[in-house]
Order: structure tokens, then C-alpha cells, then sequence
């Protein structure tokens, strides 16, 4: 327990350092969605340790569906949220591309969206699945959406060259 309340204070940390230390340097443009990020990730902590306590308290939780609807939740919420981000060097699809060319970080973003609330979506289902396909399923949906937005950012950068 005392190793997420460890992450907790660590992200905390990073989360008042990061937008100063940006080579951008334009966090205040996108810091309503910056900080719904990182409060969301700082839930889903404060879950874990609310979890573990009462588990250790022992209360029998129905762990297997609350991991696919918290982690499915957290997916939804970056993809939600991820489309107004501004470009900067931490938070984001941070590929080659989307950082040479504000246009293509904004399309990229745009799109990813989708393809996160999707894997979000697809997370949250799995508490229905049998455990024998859950973590495959759960595993393709994420690794699935961050290889879709990196190829896409490539295509929408490609696509911008030609205009």
C-alpha cells in the first residue's frame, strides 16, 4: 500500500514540475485537460489503496470487474480529454511527427481519441468476458490504440507533406 501512496506523491511532484519544465512552455492553454488527466490517474491510486484496505479488512470485493471498469474508465478518460491537449514534450501521442507540425498533432489527437474511448469501451466489456479472454482482449485494446495512433500520426503527417 505504501508503494502507490509512494507513486501518488511522486506524480504529484511531476505533475506541479512538468509545465515548467516543458520546452513549450504552454500548459496554461490546455491545463483544464492536463489536470483531468492526472487527477484521473490520481483516482484510480486512491482506488487501488481503498481496495487494498478493504480487502485487507476483509471485505470480499468483486475485484476482476472493477479493474476492467476502472481501467476501461482511465482509457476514456485520456481519450476524451487527450483531443485538447496542445503540443508539448509529456503528455500525449509524442511521436517525430505530431512534434514537428502543430496541424498533425492536432489530427493525430483528434483521431486518437477515438481509438482510446474505443479501447475504454472495449476495457469495460471484458468484466463480462470469461477470465480465460479477458487480459488478451483487455491487452490487444490497449497496445491496439497506441499502435493505431502512432501509425495514423505517421499517415496524417504524410498527408500533410503532400498538401
Amino acid at each position: 500500500m505504501m508503494t502507490f501512496i509512494g507513486i501518488m506523491i511522486i506524480q504529484y511532484i511531476l505533475m506541479v514540475i512538468i509545465p515548467k519544465i516543458d520546452p513549450k512552455n504552454n500548459y496554461k492553454t490546455f491545463m483544464r485537460p492536463y489536470m483531468a488527466i492526472f487527477n484521473t490517474m490520481f483516482a484510480v491510486l486512491f482506488i487501488i489503496n481503498l481496495i487494498t484496505i478493504l480487502t485487507g479488512l476483509g471485505y470480499d470485493l468483486p475485484i476482476p470487474y472493477l479493474g476492467s471498469f476502472v481501467l476501461g474508465a482511465i482509457f476514456m478518460v485520456f481519450g476524451n480529454f487527450i483531443q485538447k491537449v496542445k503540443p508539448n514534450f509529456f503528455l500525449g501521442i509524442r511521436t517525430p511527427w505530431t512534434l514537428s507540425n502543430e496541424r498533425v498533432w492536432k489530427d493525430t489527437h483528434r483521431v486518437s481519441s477515438k481509438f482510446f474511448v474505443l479501447a475504454g469501451v472495449i476495457i469495460m466489456l471484458t468484466a463480462f468476458f470469461p477470465s480465460t479472454y479477458k487480459e488478451s482482449i483487455i491487452f490487444t485494446a490497449a497496445i491496439g490504440c497506441i499502435i493505431l495512433s502512432i501509425v495514423s500520426s505517421y499517415f496524417i503527417y504524410q498527408r500533410q507533406l503532400n498538401k
